[in-house]
C-alpha cells in the first residue's frame, strides 16, 4: 500500500482517534470506560504497520496528539501566566512537550513492530509492558513530566481503583493495556477465522469460536477480578475500624482555598490582605486538634516571615493544632519552594520541594526565554531534606504541586513514617483546562496506593480531602473561594505497594527482555524497515 495514498493515512487517523480517546478517559470522569478500549485502534494499526519506520510514525502521531490533548493547559500557562505571545507559546509547547512525547511513543511504535508476533501473548504481555515502560520513562527522563498515565483514569471508579495498593498506578496502566490488547486479539482472531472459513459460518465451528473468543474471555475475567478485589477492599476501607484509625480520636482537617489571581498572589504590597483572607477561611480554633492546610506559595515574602508573624499563625492553628502552608524560604543557598509547618506551640519547620518543574522553576531559559514573572523568583533550588515533617499529629508526608504525580516519591515519605499525606499546589496558571482535574486525580491514586488520607490544597482548585478508599470526602470547585472541613485520621497501614514499590515496572522489563531473547532465538524481528 502506498503510504501517500488516502488508504495509507488510515493507520495515522486511527492513531489520532486512539490518542483522543485516551485523553478523554483521563480528562473527564464520565469518559473513564474509554480506558478499556482506547488503545485498541493503536494495537490494530501497529499490528498491520508492516515495518519499523511505519510503526515509529504511527507511535509518533499517537504521542504527539495525546500530549496535545492532555497538556494543552501548558499553552494557557505560557500565554496567560508568563504573558508570552500565542506564537511563542505554541512553538515552545510543540518543541518541549509535543515533539518529545511523539519521539518517545515513536520508539514505542518501533519497539512493538520489532518485537511483534501475531499471538495473544504479544498483545496481553509484551505490548502492555512496552507501554508501561514508556510511561515510566516519562517519570525519570530529564525535562519530562509523568502527566497522563492511563491508570489514573480509574480514579473515577473507586471500585476499579483498589488494586493500586498492590501494584500502584503502573499496575493499573498495565492491566488496562492488557485488556485493550486482548480485545484487539479477539477482534483479529474473529476476522481471521471468518476469512479462513470463507463466510458467515465461521462462528458455528466450536473450535474456531473458542479460539477466537478466548482473548475476550480473559479480558472479561481480568475485569471481574478487578471488581471482586475492589468490592472486598472498599468494604474494608469504608469501615470505621480501618478508615478511623482503630478508634483513635479524629483530626479536624481544614483546607483553605482563597483563589487569588496569578498577579495578585505575588504582589508584595497585598501580602497581609491575602494572609487575612486565609485566616478568615480557616476559622478560629475551637479547642480540637486541627490540621490547617494552605496552598502553594501563600507565605511567599521571606522578608515578612518574622517571629511575630509565625506567632500569630501558631495562635491561628490553636492548641494541639498545626498549620501547613506553601511558601518561599530564603537561605544562603538561594530560594526554596517550601511548605512551612507551624505548630500551635510555636514550633516551626519546613519542607523544601525536591522535584522542580522544568523551565518554570529551574529557569534554563531565564535569559530571553520564560524569564521571571511578576514578583516571583525566576529560579528555585531543589530541596535535599526529609520528605516528612513532624507535627503534634505525627509525621506528615509533604509534597508540592506535581510532586504528587511521582508515586515512588510519595511512597518514600510513607516509608519514612508519614501517617497523613499533604499536597499544596497552584494550578491557576493552567486556567480552566483539564490539568487541574488530572492533578486532583493523582491525590486519589496516592491515597489508595498508600492507604492514607490525602489533603490537597490548591490556590484556585481543585482542593480535596481524599479517604484511604479513594473516595473524595470533600472537594472545591475551580476558581472558588471556600474552605473544606472533614475529620481524618493518621494511619500506619503498610501496603504491598508501599513495601515493593514499582515492581510492575521491573516485571515489564523482564517480559520485554524475555520477548527479545525469544525473538532473537527464532531468527529476528517481524517488523522490517520500510
Amino acid at each position: 500500500m502506498n503510504r501517500f495514498s488516502p488508504a495509507g493515512f488510515y493507520p495515522y487517523l486511527w492513531s489520532v482517534c486512539s490518542a483522543f480517546a485516551a485523553a478523554l478517559a483521563l480528562s473527564f470522569e464520565w469518559a473513564y470506560p474509554l480506558a478499556f478500549l482506547c488503545m485498541v485502534p493503536l494495537f490494530g494499526t501497529l499490528s498491520r504497520a508492516g515495518g519499523l519506520l511505519r510503526g515509529a510514525g504511527i507511535g509518533f502521531t499517537w504521542g504527539f496528539v495525546f500530549a496535545a490533548a492532555v497538556g494543552y493547559g501548558v499553552f494557557f500557562a505560557l500565554h496567560d501566566h508568563y504573558g508570552k505571545s500565542a506564537f511563542f507559546s505554541l512553538l515552545f509547547m510543540t518543541g518541549f512537550v509535543l515533539v518529545p512525547a511523539g519521539i518517545l511513543y515513536g520508539i514505542v511504535g518501533a519497539a512493538c513492530r520489532f518485537l511483534y508476533r501475531d499471538t495473544m501473548a504479544f498483545f496481553a504481555l509484551v505490548a502492555p509492558s512496552v507501554l508501561v515502560l514508556c510511561e515510566y520513562l516519562r517519570e525519570i527522563l530529564p525535562g519530562m513530566i509523568p502527566w497522563g498515565g492511563l491508570g489514573y483514569s480509574l480514579t473515577a471508579s473507586p471500585l476499579l481503583l483498589q488494586t493500586a495498593d498492590t501494584w500502584g498506578q503502573y499496575g493499573l496502566s498495565w492491566i488496562l493495556f492488557c485488556i485493550n490488547g486482548l480485545v484487539w486479539a479477539a477482534i483479529s482472531g474473529m476476522v481471521r477465522s471468518r476469512r479462513l472459513t470463507g463466510g458467515e459460518d465461521a462462528y458455528r465451528t466450536p473450535q474456531s469460536s473458542i479460539k477466537a473468543l478466548l482473548p475476550a474471555g480473559i479480558a472479561v475475567l481480568a475485569l471481574a477480578l478487578l471488581c471482586t478485589y475492589g468490592g472486598i477492599a472498599l468494604n474494608r476501607w469504608r469501615s470505621p475500624e480501618r478508615a478511623g484509625g482503630g478508634g483513635a480520636p479524629g483530626i479536624q482537617a481544614v483546607i483553605a482555598q482563597a483563589s487569588h489571581g496569578q498577579r495578585e498572589r505575588w504582589r508584595d504590597d497585598s501580602f497581609y490582605a491575602r494572609l487575612e483572607s486565609y485566616l478568615a477561611l480557616s476559622g478560629a480554633p475551637a479547642g480540637e486538634g486541627r490540621m490547617i492546610v494552605w496552598p502553594e506559595t501563600v507565605l511567599n515574602s521571606p522578608r515578612r516571615l518574622q517571629p511575630a508573624l509565625f506567632a500569630r499563625l501558631a495562635q491561628a492553628a490553636g492548641e494541639n493544632g498545626v498549620l501547613l502552608s506553601g511558601g518561599v524560604r530564603h537561605a544562603a543557598g538561594g530560594e526554596f519552594n517550601a511548605v512551612w509547618t507551624i505548630s500551635g506551640d510555636g514550633e516551626t519547620s519546613s519542607y523544601d520541594k525536591h522535584i522542580l518543574l522544568p523551565f518554570a522553576e529551574t529557569a534554563p531559559l531565564e535569559s530571553g526565554g520564560l524569564g521571571a514573572y511578576y514578583e516571583a523568583p525566576s529560579r528555585f533550588e531543589p530541596g535535599t531534606g526529609p520528605l516528612t515533617v513532624s507535627t503534634v499529629h505525627g509525621k506528615v508526608g509533604t509534597s508540592i504541586c506535581f510532586e504528587l504525580l511521582y508515586g515512588d516519591f510519595i511512597r518514600q515519605s510513607v516509608r519514612g513514617g508519614a501517617g497523613i499525606l499533604v499536597n499544596v499546589s497552584n494550578d491557576a496558571w493552567f486556567g480552566d483546562s483539564n490539568m487541574p482535574r488530572i492533578h486532583a486525580r493523582a491525590a486519589a491514586m496516592r491515597a489508595v496506593e498508600e492507604r492514607r488520607y490525602v489533603l490537597r490544597a490548591s490556590n484556585s482548585g481543585i482542593s480535596a480531602v481524599v479517604a484511604p478508599s479513594g473516595d473524595v470526602f470533600a472537594q472545591t470547585a475551580l476558581f472558588s473561594r471556600e474552605a473544606l472541613r472533614a475529620e481524618i485520621h493518621a494511619l500506619d497501614t503498610d501496603t504491598v505497594f508501599a513495601r515493593a514499590g514499582y515492581w510492575v515496572v521491573y516485571a515489564s522489563i523482564l517480559i520485554v527482555m524475555g520477548a527479545l531473547v525469544r525473538m532473537l532465538a527464532r531468527g529476528g524481528a517481524t517488523g522490517t524497515p520500510s
